[in-house]
C-alpha cells in the first residue's frame, strides 16, 4: 500500500513506461514489464497507454479494470520488489513526457495527494547532468527510444532546460516493431513450416519463445557483432545467425524516417540545427550503437547517454526526490502484503487489492529479471518485454510498419496469441 511516512533514509525514483516500469533506490534497481494477470489467469497489458480513458479495460475473463487503478497497483508492486522500502524518505514518479496534462491529472487522482509526478524527459536530464554531464548552452534534444514508440523533446539549456514546444511521439519507430522485423526475418529463413500444426499448444509456446529470442538477440548485438537466435519449433531445432550489419539493415529505413521527423520537429519550433548543442538518448533502444552513430552524423553534435539508458529516468527521479525533501511529508510506497485477497471495485471497475512480484534475482543493483505480478498469487512467471502524435513525414516509417505487419501475419499463420494462448 501507499503511505505517508517521516523517515531520513534514501529516496526512491520510479519511471513509468508503456512496456516497463523501473524503480531505483540507492544502489538497488528493479525493472518489470507493465503486464498484469488476473486471478482468473488472464493477462492485462497496455494499461499505461490507456491512462485517462474513461472506458475500462476488459480482460478475456470478462472482468473490467480501470487503467489508473491497475497502474497504481503496479507501482506498488514494483516498489515491493526493492528491499528496505520502508526506509525511503521521498519518492518521485516520472510520467511519459508526451502525456497530455489531463492524462497526468487522471493518474494523479489515483495516487496519494502528495505524490510528485515529473516528466521523464526532465528526470532524465537531471540524471545526465549529474553524470556524465550536458552542455549549459544551446538546445538539447532528448530522444526516448522505448518499447512502444519514440519521443522527441527539445529543451533550452540557456533557460534551465525549459521545454521548447510539445513533445513529439512517434509510434512507428519502437522496440516492439524492431523485434517484429527480426522475427519476420527469422520466420522467412525457416522456410515452409506447414508440416506442423499451427494451432497446437506446443507451436504457440515455441513461437512465443522465438520472439523472445529475437528480442534478446537485438540486445546482444548492442555489444557483439554477431549472435544466434535459438529456434525450438516442433520439427525444427536450429539456430539462426544474426549479425549487427543485418540488424542495421533492418533499421536503416525506419531510422531515416525518424531523422526526418526530428528535422520536422526542429523546424516547427524554429530551432536551427546549429543551435543543437547535444542529443540525450534514453530508453532501451538507446543501447543500439547505430542510433548514436546516425544521430551524431545527422546533427553533427555530441550524443550523451549512460551505460543503462533504460534506467536514466528512474535515476533522475530519485535525484529530484532528494532535492524536494524540504519540510514536506514524504510519500513512500511500501510493499503490499503478498497474501491472497479478493478483488475490489472502484467506480464500477474491478481492480486487484493485492499484487506481488517474487524476487528471483540475487543482484538487484543491475536489472532484476521479471518474476511474477498477479492479483491473488505471489508467484507466476511471465515474459519480459524490454523496450500518439505522429510527425508529418511518415513515408519511410510506414514501410517499416509493413514489415512489422508481415511479421504479425507470420505469427497469425502459426496461431500465436501472445497473452492468452
Amino acid at each position: 500500500m501507499i503511505t505517508n511516512r517521516h523517515a531520513a533514509a534514501h529516496t526512491l525514483g520510479i519511471s513509468i513506461g508503456a512496456t516497463n516500469l523501473a524503480a531505483t533506490s540507492g544502489s538497488q534497481t528493479v525493472v518489470h514489464p507493465a503486464v498484469l494477470r488476473t486471478a482468473q489467469g488472464s493477462w492485462l497489458s497496455g494499461f499505461v497507454d490507456r491512462i485517462g480513458d474513461p472506458v475500462p479495460l476488459v480482460a478475456s475473463d470478462g472482468s473490467t479494470h480501470r487503467p489508473e487503478a491497475l497502474l497504481t497497483e503496479a507501482l506498488e508492486a514494483v516498489t515491493s520488489a526493492l528491499p528496505d522500502t520502508a526506509q525511503v524518505s521521498d519518492v518521485a514518479v516520472t510520467v511519459p513526457a508526451h502525456w497530455h496534462p489531463s492524462t497526468v491529472e487522471a493518474l494523479r487522482a489515483s495516487l496519494p495527494q502528495r505524490t510528485r509526478l515529473v516528466p521523464d524527459a526532465a528526470a532524465a536530464l537531471r540524471a545526465l547532468r549529474a553524470s556524465p554531464g550536458l552542455p549549459s548552452h544551446g538546445v538539447v534534444v532528448v530522444c526516448d527510444f522505448g518499447g512502444s514508440g519514440t519521443s522527441i523533446t527539445l529543451v533550452d539549456a540557456d533557460a534551465l532546460d525549459a521545454r521548447i514546444g510539445d513533445t513529439v511521439r512517434l509510434g512507428d519507430f519502437s522496440g516492439d516493431l524492431i523485434d517484429q522485423a527480426i522475427l519476420h526475418k527469422a520466420v522467412a529463413e525457416l522456410g515452409d513450416a506447414g508440416q506442423t500444426d499451427p494451432s497446437g499448444t506446443a507451436m504457440v509456446g515455441s513461437l512465443t519463445r522465438l520472439r523472445e529470442a529475437c528480442r534478446l538477440a537485438k540486445h546482444r548485438l548492442s555489444a557483439d557483432t554477431a549472435t544466434g537466435i535459438a529456434v525450438d519449433l516442433p520439427g525444427q531445432h536450429t539456430s539462426i545467425r544474426l549479425t549487427r550489419p543485418e540488424l542495421e539493415h533492418l533499421l536503416d529505413e525506419p531510422l531515416t524516417g525518424f531523422l526526418a521527423a526530428l528535422d520536422d520537429t526542429l523546424e516547427r519550433n524554429a530551432v536551427p540545427p546549429a543551435r543543437v548543442s547535444a542529443v540525450a538518448t534514453i530508453g532501451g533502444g538507446a543501447r543500439i550503437p547505430l542510433l548514436t552513430q546516425r544521430l551524431s552524423q545527422h546533427l553533427r553534435t555530441q550524443v550523451v547517454t549512460t551505460p543503462h539508458p533504460h534506467l536514466t529516468a528512474a535515476a533522475g527521479a530519485a535525484l529530484l526526490a532528494a532535492s524536494s525533501q524540504a519540510d514536506e511529508t514524504a510519500t513512500t510506497l511500501t510493499p503490499t502484503a503478498p497474501t491472497a485477497a479478493p478483488p475490489s471495485t472502484v467506480a464500477g471497475a474491478e481492480v486487484p487489492t493485492a499484487l506481488a512480484w517474487s524476487q528471483d534475482s540475487d543482484d538487484l543493483t543491475d536489472v532484476a529479471q521479471p518474476a511474477a505480478l498477479e492479483f491473488s498469487r505471489p508467484h507466476v512467471e511471465f515474459d519480459e518485454r524490454d523496450w500518439d502524435d505522429i510527425a508529418p513525414r511518415r513515408g519511410p516509417l510506414i514501410a517499416f510498419g509493413v514489415s512489422a505487419a508481415a511479421a504479425v501475419a507470420a505469427l497469425a499463420v502459426f496461431g500465436m496469441n501472445q497473452f492468452d494462448g
